[in-house]
């Protein structure tokens, strides 16, 4: 594609010694500039690449032609880096149309001059299903996804344990869901009611990657403390009912 851009070509196609006589072609020696080789009467030239050729009758062009590696020399002027590899994610797309779509349909505007000029078009675009790949690439860990509170679709899961006999820890655990939802977390709040296994509830919580997590459980009964999980730092710290809803006032506020 580079030397394809060079030549403003068409098409560019792969040729070889049966096909092709270097004596009878016209022949272009492309130099990438990172050789720093622009003369035709350089030394470094190398013979054995060079043969036959009719160096008098041969185009050098020095240009980009090369496809970077990690661990290149940088050859910018002033640099003497080199090059690292690393990864990236491709979200979005910007797109330069120029006149291709505008000058068929006659869009037209006039000009600070009043003269009437062909519109430029661009356009941009996001992948909403690759921002969710993109998060689980850059934001997991072996546990599973980590969601970061502005992306995720529930901030809190609250979850009872113990049986649905234990009517006061699950009327506990509705009134902590409501106690968030007054303060603004409506809509972000999860209630885990399922007649699951605890831990089984607790380790999809964490892979499913919600923000925070609240178990309502033994600590409760026992010492009145509720235990808050932050999926992010995987901190573990008990609170009670009263401390809970303030942690979440300043997280809301954005000071957590």
């Amino acid at each position: 594609m580079k030397i394809q851009r060079f030549f403003q070509a068409d098409e560019v196609k792969l040729t070889s010694p049966s096909t092709f006589d270097a004596r009878k072609e016209r022949v272009s020696i492309l130099l990438d500039e990172s050789l720093q080789i622009l003369s035709k009467n350089s030394e470094k030239l190398d013979k054995q690449l060079l043969g036959d050729l009719d160096l008098n009758s041969t185009q050098i062009a020095a240009g980009d032609f090369r496809a970077a590696k990690s661990g290149d020399h940088c050859h910018s002027k002033g640099c003497v880096g080199k090059l690292e590899e690393t990864r990236g994610i491709e979200v979005g797309h910007i797109f330069y149309l120029g006149t291709k779509y505008s000058a068929p349909l006659n869009s037209r505007f006039k000009s600070s001059s009043g003269d009437s000029k062909v519109t430029e078009m661009g356009c941009y675009g996001l992948g909403v299903g690759r921002i969710l790949a993109s998060l689980i690439e850059v934001s997991h860990d072996q546990h599973g996804l980590i969601w970061p509170r502005v992306l995720a679709p529930y901030e809190i899961i609250v979850i009872p344990v113990g049986s649905k006999d234990e009517t006061s820890i699950h009327e506990t655990a509705g009134q902590i869901c409501n106690s968030l939802e007054n303060i603004g977390f409506a809509n972000e709040v999860v209630f885990d009611d399922r007649d699951e296994q605890a831990g089984f509830k607790m380790n999809e919580a964490r892979f499913l990657g919600f923000p925070f997590v609240i178990i309502v459980g033994k600590s409760w009964k026992q010492e009145g403390k509720l235990e808050l999980q932050t999926r992010k730092t995987n901190e573990k710290s008990k609170l009670s009912l009263e401390e809970l809803v303030e942690f979440f006032k300043k997280a809301k506020e954005n000071k957590i």
